[in-house]
């Protein structure tokens, strides 16, 4: 390992924007997780090669799932283990500290009485699984900071302090590249791929007002259909701590299928707060009825636990269509059936009318309670259509299969009669269980009212987005 190599690495974790050129991470949704794609641009001086290249940095404790490097010719890279990782970290310190001069080196490795170093302070730092406690950091980077060196020295050991504060709460992930940066580009650009699989962590609920209950109040109620019926959120939200390490930084989210970019914004986590980027150079792509959302930042400020959020809407007709032709259906029949039973006059008596009641169950359990192949579901108003549906529906059934009808009541001597029947048009009231078909029937024209309203809303808010051009 050269001298500048050991910078070169140092600057890639301590000063990011200096090495980093740039950042692409890409986003796509899949059945229960999201598949993350980042690509880092390097730029390292020519003198200064390094077979090993730090890229991605997360939390301690937090594993990645499916990782896989490449480089920019699509070939498999490796990455080292945690314990080569902390070697290979611990000998560009090394490297660092000799050029600082002094007695730095020669200290740094020195067991004090108690069989202590601070060389084997900062090596149980690097292979801890666990965040470090802040107390130990301050007290490693107070030994670094009080090591001989020469004049210039003292650069390099902000750089090293630098370092061990990142790494005490992120280890990064260091990839073999396996050829000098140099030589597999002949720009002198350095490109690493990294993909891997995520489970979105992140909700936030959009509230107008302030205060902390009222939010809370929000959560709750959007999370009661939510949990209980199955349904994920519409919104994917994606960490931001990578733009501030970079000279430029781009954000591509990419919704489910059969869904447009309804809502974007910067968050903060956990006060749910919108995130003032007036003093930052940043972009986003407007809202034009795509199915993509795209973020950039140049040269921004820190933002760690801040998160891109996107909302996306489903494209109508979609769930909410289906829910609303099976309530249309089970609405009809259910009609027919409350007039054959309480009307003057009655249909043929069959059975296939309970049978064709009891469809619309089945159509709204197959096209509203289905589950899509990715982490965005059938929308909450599809779902409790669908249920309303299937519940009038085999209520309905039930009905013309077990309750008597007004005609046949009053043929076998109701409370006014047969002769009675065409003359008193009270005689509904009589008969208390015949209000079960008025209430069944009115539930289902309810159900129906509310997701044809739904249908409507979605399609005029999708219409004006797809109107929109890019410069209006």
């Amino acid at each position: 390992m050269t001298d500048e190599a050991a910078v070169n690495f140092s600057n890639s974790i301590a000063y990011p924007s200096t090495v980093i050129e740039r950042i692409t991470e890409s986003v796509e949704p899949m059945t229960r997780s999201v598949r993350v794609e980042s690509t880092y641009s390097y730029r390292f001086s020519s003198s200064g090669t390094t077979a090993v290249v730090p890229t991605d940095l997360v939390k301690r404790g937090v594993l990645r799932d499916g990782l896989k490097f490449f480089d920019h010719e699509d070939r498999r890279l490796s990455s080292l283990p945690n314990t080569r990782a902390a070697g290979y970290i611990l000998s560009v310190i090394r490297r660092l500290l000799k050029q600082a001069g002094g007695t730095a080196l020669v200290q740094f490795q020195t067991l004090d009485a108690s069989g202590h170093s601070t060389e084997l302070s900062l090596a149980a730092l690097l292979v801890s699984t666990k965040p470090v406690e802040d107390s130990k950091v301050i007290d490693l980077t107070d030994a670094v900071a009080l090591l001989p060196t020469t004049v210039n020295g003292g650069r390099l050991l902000l750089s090293i302090n630098k370092m061990i504060r990142v790494i005490a709460g992120e280890y990064p992930l260091l990839v073999v590249a396996g050829k000098p940066p140099e030589q597999l580009d002949g720009t002198g650009t350095f490109r690493i791929r990294l993909i891997y699989r995520l489970i979105p962590d992140r909700y936030f609920v959009k509230v107008t007002g302030s205060g902390t209950n009222k939010r809370l109040w929000a959560e709750w109620l959007q999370g009661i259909p939510r949990r209980y019926l199955g349904i994920p959120p519409t919104s994917i939200a994606h960490e931001l701590k990578n733009a501030s390490r970079t000279a430029s930084f781009h954000a591509n989210i990419k919704g489910p299928e059969r869904t447009y970019l309804g809502r974007q914004r910067v968050v903060n986590w956990p006060s749910n707060v919108d995130v003032d980027l007036s003093s930052n150079q940043y972009a986003m792509r407007r809202r034009l009825g795509q199915r993509h959302a795209h973020l950039y930042f140049s040269g921004t400020n820190d933002l760690r636990d801040s998160y891109y959020e996107c909302t996306f809407f489903e494209r109508v007709p979609g769930s909410v269509g289906q829910a609303a032709l099976a309530s249309l259906a089970s609405t009809i029949l259910l009609v027919i059936a409350t007039i054959d039973h309480l009307g003057y006059t009655q249909l043929n008596k069959t059975d296939i009318l309970a049978v064709l009641l009891a469809l619309p169950a089945i159509a709204g359990t197959w096209l509203g309670l289905s589950q899509n192949d990715t982490i965005s579901g059938p929308t909450v108003a599809a779902r409790v259509s669908s249920i309303v549906t299937l519940a009038t529906s085999l209520l309905g059934a039930w009905f013309y299969s077990v309750l008597p009808s007004f005609v046949s009541s009053a043929e076998n001597g109701g409370v006014h009669g047969p002769a009675s029947v065409a003359s008193d048009p009270t005689h509904l009231t009589d008969r208390p269980w015949q209000w079960a078909w008025i209430l069944v029937c009115g539930l289902a024209a309810g159900n129906l009212i509310g997701i044809l309203t739904c249908w409507f809303f979605r399609s005029m808010v999708q219409a004006q987005f797809t109107g929109r051009t890019e410069l209006t």
